[in-house]
């Protein structure tokens, strides 16, 4: 499963950009790399998200996320979003 690092943004936000978890433009606080063991073995994928501060609750700097916990996080910010 792939797995990504969290990088929190030094200096903090840099205004405005695209969550890639709750489709919608808001304040990023992280941003998702994948991990070099991984990047190695697939060195096509150079894939990153964005994280707004909502959709990156719990998060720490450095903190180890894979794609199902990216998953998980998008079914809860769908679910707290319906009427």
């Amino acid at each position: 499963m792939r797995e990504y690092r969290a990088h929190l943004l030094a200096g903090g936000p840099p205004g405005p950009m695209w969550c890639d978890v709750c489709d919608e433009s808001k304040q990023t606080l992280f941003r998702l790399a994948p991990r070099p063991a991984q990047r190695e073995s697939d060195p096509g994928d150079g894939e990153t998200w964005a994280l707004c501060g909502g959709c990156s609750e719990g998060l720490e700097d450095g903190a180890v996320i894979t794609a199902a916990d990216l998953e998980e996080r998008r079914q809860r910010r769908r679910g707290s979003q319906e009427p």
